[in-house]
């Protein structure tokens, strides 16, 4: 479970019928003492009963259907509870006048008080249901991205698959996966501990629930689902009902036209280009159309209804003028979803036999995060630009870079690469030369030496950047 940061001296006494939960040391009413005190009722109610298996806020528990755990019975000295902060003094009845059962009562009363006591959503009070899953196939502790929310909401809600409804955990190429079959993005996770039987499994998804958590997590993967416990101990489990699509076969073979990103100011002209349409860019047939000449170094956004034009917007001076010429038709909502990721390049990309690109590829500036958002089609719209499709078909691959292969940084496989028997490995002994500290000065005073130089030199020029840029990626 999780609660506020700041902890208060709770002292509990059963008497008769009544537990009271008092807050010791406080004079005075406050909501965060009175917050802890609901929370450690509660936690004591929770013991005794169930709900359908997931994991649940207070707010969020008092809309399920709660019921005592088979073989168990509420005790008396819990049917009625009270919490004494100072002058404070609240009673709650998990079980009213009548004998009845009114369970909900105390996760109704402390999701008030979490508001009153503006208690963060990440630090409220959540309370689970684990799920029987079968034998233990794997265990590994990862370190999840801190953008876990914007992950999370490029996941799908598409009912006949869904798997793509949930975050997704690639254990062989350390990779955070999300789709909604559209746009997916795949960020690298740091991957303190394995252990497995066999093999490394194959991409699996994850409880929903993980979004909210932050830092290092313990996940235990299991024959018929997955567990995943964070810092704060909070356990949530989802069953594996279908398998997770194969999303390492779909990246593009050809990328180019790399642009340079910058996200909030690129977000703005994305929200300019949508507002002048009829609904902001939310309605059907509203679309958004890149769109890059090669003589220039701009990025040109246009809004469409149908095949209207309404609105255009221009991000200058961000892409080389020799780059391939391109234009791409993609959705408001779902650039918006991509660009919250705070990607630092664009590139769009290519299937190893079109002519035209079909999505963007964005990546952020460490090679750690790739995203790809698929073109969408408006028939009135492709009718009337198809007189001027000729001008962007790329038929000589020669003008394009290869994107994403096996033994690339984002799909490299790497216990396929690194066999391992999945033991904890011991860490390395240290050397004779890793202790004379001698030669590590030199070290030093050459690379400040480097920076002053450095600072010297004129700034480069956008093209210069660019054609680096590029340099680098052929080069890897």
């Amino acid at each position: 479970m999780t609660m506020t940061t700041m902890k208060y001296n709770i002292v509990k006494t059963a008497e008769g019928g009544v537990t009271t939960y008092r807050v010791a040391g406080m004079e005075q009413t406050d909501n965060q003492a009175i917050c802890q005190a609901l929370t450690e009722a509660a936690k004591d109610v929770w013991q005794y009963l169930t709900t359908r298996p997931g994991a649940y806020t207070a707010a969020e528990m008092r809309k399920t259907g709660l019921r005592l755990r088979d073989g168990l019975e509420l005790p008396i000295e819990l049917r009625t509870l009270r919490v004494e902060c100072g002058e404070f003094n609240l009673c709650v009845k998990p079980i009213n006048n009548y004998g009845g059962p009114n369970y909900s009562t105390i996760f109704n009363v402390l999701a008030e008080f979490e508001k009153l006591a503006r208690v963060k959503q990440n630090d409220r009070a959540v309370f689970t249901v684990g799920e029987e899953l079968g034998e233990l196939v794997c265990e590994a502790r990862v370190v999840l991205p801190n953008d876990m929310k914007a992950i999370c909401a490029c996941c799908g809600q598409n009912p006949l698959r869904p798997a793509v409804s949930y975050p997704a955990l690639d254990l062989d190429r350390r990779c955070i996966v999300a789709t909604d079959e559209r746009l997916m993005v795949a960020k690298k996770v740091t991957l303190a501990y394995i252990h497995y039987e066999d093999k490394v499994p194959e991409t699996f998804y994850l409880p929903k629930e993980v979004e909210r958590m932050r830092g290092e997590v313990t996940v235990k993967l299991y024959e018929r689902g997955c567990t995943v416990i964070d810092q704060n101990d909070t356990e949530v489990s989802v069953e594996h009902v279908t398998r997770y699509p194969s999303w390492h076969t779909v990246w593009p073979k050809y990328h180019g036209g790399m642009t340079l990103v910058d996200s909030k100011a690129m977000t703005k002209m994305v929200k300019c280009a949508a507002n002048g349409l009829p609904k902001r860019g939310k309605g059907s047939g509203e679309l958004l159309l890149l769109n890059h000449y090669s003589v220039s170094r701009n990025l040109v956004i246009r809004g469409y209804q149908g095949a209207k034009m309404v609105n255009e917007q221009r991000v200058v001076d961000c892409i080389a003028p020799d780059e391939v010429s391109y234009r791409l038709m993609v959705r408001y909502e779902r650039l918006l979803k991509v660009l919250a990721l705070q990607p630092k390049t664009m590139w769009v990309g290519y299937s190893e036999y079109g002519t035209l690109p079909d999505r963007l590829v964005m990546e952020d500036g460490g090679a750690e995060m790739a995203v790809q958002l698929y073109h969408c089609v408006d028939d009135d719209l492709e009718d009337s630009l198809r007189e001027t499709e000729a001008g962007y078909v790329i038929t000589d691959t020669r003008r394009l870079y290869h994107g994403y292969s096996a033994d690339g940084w984002l799909l490299e496989q790497i216990e396929t690469k690194h066999p391992s028997s999945g033991e904890k490995p011991e860490p390395p002994k240290p050397t004779k030369k890793a202790k004379v500290p001698t030669k590590a000065a030199p070290k030093k005073v050459t690379q400040i030496a480097q920076k002053v130089q450095k600072a010297v030199t004129p700034e480069p020029t956008i093209a210069d950047r660019l054609r680096e840029a590029l340099r680098a990626r052929m080069a890897a």
